[in-house]
């Protein structure tokens, strides 16, 4: 692609990134009265942070915006090879849409995600094993490689609605994550998911306006189910194409286990911590509790601003690790992976040196 075409993408990504962020600037505090005035909030109950009624629902901003700085500055043409990924999209919307407006059954939620993973998975040939080569795998292997394709994506879906749980912190980590998917793919001649890309990012950034420590208003899963929907869609397409590339290629990542896992760190780290502590206290694997992370920083001192800023600078640094080693044995990256997960499930149980921390900070 010549130097001019390059030029008039990047031009493009830069609009189509300021559109979406002015229209949810602009359109975030006409949301937050509607949404008061018809008693759409979130109230303050034992297992949330919030001491007062706020609204929800503040997906609604952000994803129209996104949606219309789209349908501005993508094609039809190069919007028509994704439809079913935004027919999906839109199903996770409405169900998170309707789920903060009135509890749904976690039954009905399942089966509208599932319906969503499985429109994508058999539309863009989606596979969590696709790094695994088996030149002629078995029926089982196939249905077996298909359910886990399945799992992950309603995982990561739910697991990045589970992170947002303090002021900013949900919106910030997927504005990194997009961010460096996005430039991948623009340097892959993915153009149409690096600007769809870009302009979530540009959406969620107007909406962080708001969500920042004070949060005026909050997400809702209207807003982190999609979110985590579409990250889930976009590790997986990553994954797979990286794999296709040449090895003479820089941004080739060899590790690809380990850099599907660094990328989603943070919401997997932390689900799966809170998951094994549920079980192995006999609880419910799915019970709601405040034994985050996040919920953790903020119980000993760290406010939702110095909490969110260490999370994602967290997820960050894995990151940039696990870049740096792409060209080494994988078994080096998983090696770090094992290590530092160790060490921070360690770091975040030993409440007297968080303690300390808190203190240094705040003195």
């Amino acid at each position: 692609m010549g130097f001019t075409k390059y030029i008039a993408v990047d031009f493009k990504i830069f609009v189509l990134f300021l559109t979406a962020l002015i229209i949810c600037v602009s359109i975030t505090p006409i949301l937050i009265k509607v949404l008061k005035r018809f008693n759409l909030t979130d109230d303050p109950e034992w297992r949330k942070i919030h001491k007062s009624k706020t609204p929800t629902m503040g997906g609604i901003g952000f994803i129209f915006a996104s949606f219309i700085s789209i349908l501005i500055w993508v094609g039809w043409k190069d919007l028509a090879e994704i439809r079913e990924v935004f027919l999906a999209t839109f199903c996770m919307i409405l169900v998170g849409i309707r789920d903060d407006s009135v509890n749904l059954r976690p039954l009905y939620k399942l089966f509208v995600q599932i319906f969503a993973a499985e429109l994508v998975i058999n539309t863009e040939k989606l596979n969590v094993f696709s790094f695994i080569n088996i030149n002629d795998p078995s029926i089982f292997l196939i249905i077996l490689f298909h359910i886990a394709t399945l799992i992950f994506i309603i995982g990561l879906t739910n697991a990045s609605n589970l992170i947002d749980g303090i002021d900013g912190l949900a919106g910030t980590y997927i504005c990194f994550v997009f961010s460096f998917l996005g430039f991948w793919f623009l340097l892959n001649n993915f153009f149409t998911y690096a600007l769809c890309l870009f302009a979530f990012t540009g959406g969620v950034v107007g909406f962080l306006v708001y969500n920042w420590q004070p949060a005026k208003i909050f997400m809702g899963d209207t807003g982190s189910l999609p979110l985590g929907f579409i990250l889930s869609i976009a590790i997986l397409f990553f994954v797979q194409h990286n794999l296709l590339l040449p090895e003479s290629i820089w941004y080739k990542f060899n590790n690809n286990l380990s850099i599907l896992i660094a990328v989603i760190y943070l919401p997997a780290l932390d689900t799966f911590r809170v998951m094994f502590k549920r079980i192995v206290n006999s609880k419910s694997p799915f019970l709601a509790d405040k034994n985050h992370l996040h919920h953790i920083l903020v119980r000993v001192g760290f406010s939702h601003k110095q909490s969110t800023i260490t999370l994602v600078l967290l997820n960050f640094v894995v990151l940039l690790v696990v870049v740096l080693l792409k060209n080494q044995n994988e078994w080096y990256s998983i090696l770090f992976l094992a290590l530092i997960s160790v060490f921070i499930i360690y770091f975040i149980s030993n409440k007297f040196l968080l303690k300390r921390i808190v203190n240094s900070l705040n003195s």
